[in-house]
């Protein structure tokens, strides 16, 4: 127990973290702050970044729980170090990428308070600008924009501000500023590396790209019939980029779903109007999810197609029981897609182990286990890591619930030492889930000890 010690320790987290092995790293960097806490020389020189290296590996596993409990720890244990503001901006960031805008903003705001005179204030609020985009607030993100670049007129991301204040403005309608700015952004930035973005939006795609935007907008605040208004004539002009049409496919689709649903009475009779809508709307959405793998085979989106896919089947099973065997197939796809990536990969997994569930309990089937295996594979194929190709890492929600199904089945079929594991596993990769999974174990302990 030295200071040479935690210092070996703290070196084989990084190494860890340089070969990009999260889990290991972070089981290093926690070793470290567990048992060197009475050693000020290590406390003193070592915690700060340790902690900032935990929010790193949570991040990167997507565990935004133990990174928000990181980021909090260094923001109000080392306020001065040099962790603090970026903590607080990469952890905003991230859930900025997650699609988490407002729990990002409020983070970035907080910030601006916090670290008033940090240097990395003109990337938050450029962040707290795009936060805006994500939600679909155009006129407030126009707005955020234009102080920025009056504030921040040198700065090294002023292109960035620029070009995305082009694009906001068309988002916004405005589409003759729009033009005017990225017209404005090729003369002052053209070697820049958003350039040719620039350029292709000035070209031609700018406005297929704007009436999609402006469909996903009107989609953001279910306005439904709008938003088909304006991607069935996208899907229609010959003279739209592949890239954009497939989009407005996979955003037809969506609307169709949604727009379509109403609840329909658990004792609603088959044949009844009601009844009949829901079925022929999932019916509409899978024939433009369809369009996808059909006409854009290569395109990057043909894997989430067929995971709509495989949900349009699923709800369509619900009047039909024959077409789970059709939503199965369609998660294969998925699974097997070289283009599709873990998060999407994961998602089609636990969904069919969830249709073989469903499956066992219609009560149509004579003996339950075959399914009830093939069940469990699924879910083991996730939260083993067996789905995951080269570099990839575990996407943590899906883990979360893989973990979760596979125990519980787990459970239901008293295998109770499999169980266990599972929690275990589960409480390791992702420990602000500890409590929780404590009180799963103990509560499988007692059924294993009442039945044996």
């Amino acid at each position: 127990h030295s200071q040479d010690q935690a210092i070996a320790r703290f070196k084989l987290g990084d190494a860890f973290l340089m070969r990009k092995d999260y889990s290991n790293a972070l089981e290093n960097f926690r070793a470290l702050l567990d048992n060197y806490g009475d050693l000020p020389a290590v406390s003193n020189s070592l915690f700060p970044q340790a902690w900032y290296n935990i929010l790193r590996c949570s991040l990167e596993l997507n565990d935004f729980a133990e990174g928000s409990r990181a980021m909090l720890k260094i923001v109000r244990s080392y306020p001065e170090s040099s962790f603090g503001d970026k903590s607080m901006l990469l952890l905003g960031q991230h859930l900025s990428a997650a699609k988490r805008p407002a729990e990002a903003r409020k983070l970035f705001q907080q910030f601006q308070k916090q670290f008033a005179e940090s240097p990395l204030l003109p990337e938050v609020e450029l962040a707290v600008a795009r936060s805006y985009q994500q939600e679909q607030r155009p006129e407030v993100a126009i707005e955020k924009y234009d102080q920025w670049v009056i504030r921040y007129e040198t700065n090294s991301l002023r292109p960035r501000a620029e070009f995305d204040r082009s694009v906001a403005n068309y988002e916004a309608g405005r589409e003759k500023n729009a033009l005017i700015l990225f017209t404005n952004f090729l003369t002052q930035f053209s070697t820049n590396e958003l350039a040719p973005l620039a350029q292709n939006w000035v070209a031609g795609d700018l406005s297929y790209q704007a009436r999609l935007m402006a469909g996903r907008s009107a989609f953001a605040r279910q306005a439904y019939r709008d938003a088909t208004n304006y991607f069935v004539p996208l899907i229609n002009d010959n003279t739209c980029p592949q890239d954009l049409q497939a989009g407005a496919y996979l955003a037809l689709g969506d609307t169709m779903v949604a727009w379509g649903q109403t609840p329909v009475s658990a004792s609603a009779r088959r044949d009844s109007e009601p009844v009949r809508t829901a079925f022929t709307n999932f019916q509409d959405a899978k024939e433009a999810f369809e369009k996808i793998p059909s006409v854009y085979p290569t395109n990057d989106l043909v894997p989430s197609a067929w995971g709509r896919i495989g949900d349009c089947y699923l709800q369509m099973a619900a009047f039909d029981a024959k077409y789970y065997e059709s939503a199965i197939d369609a998660y294969q796809k998925v699974i097997a897609h070289p283009k599709a990536d873990v998060h999407a990969r994961s998602l089609a997994e636990v969904a069919i182990g969830s249709v073989l569930e469903t499956q066992v309990k219609s009560g149509s089937i004579g003996d339950p286990t075959p399914l009830l295996t093939a069940a469990f594979d699924h879910y083991y194929s996730v939260f083993s890591n067996n789905n995951l190709r080269p570099g990839e890492k575990i996407d943590v929600p899906c883990f979360k619930t893989a973990s979760l199904a596979g125990a519980r089945l787990a459970e239901e079929r008293k295998q109770w030492e499999v169980a266990i594991n599972i929690y275990k596993q589960l409480m390791d990769a992702v420990p602000s889930l500890r409590s929780a999974v404590e009180r799963k174990i103990e509560r499988v302990e007692k059924a294993r000890a009442d039945k044996g």
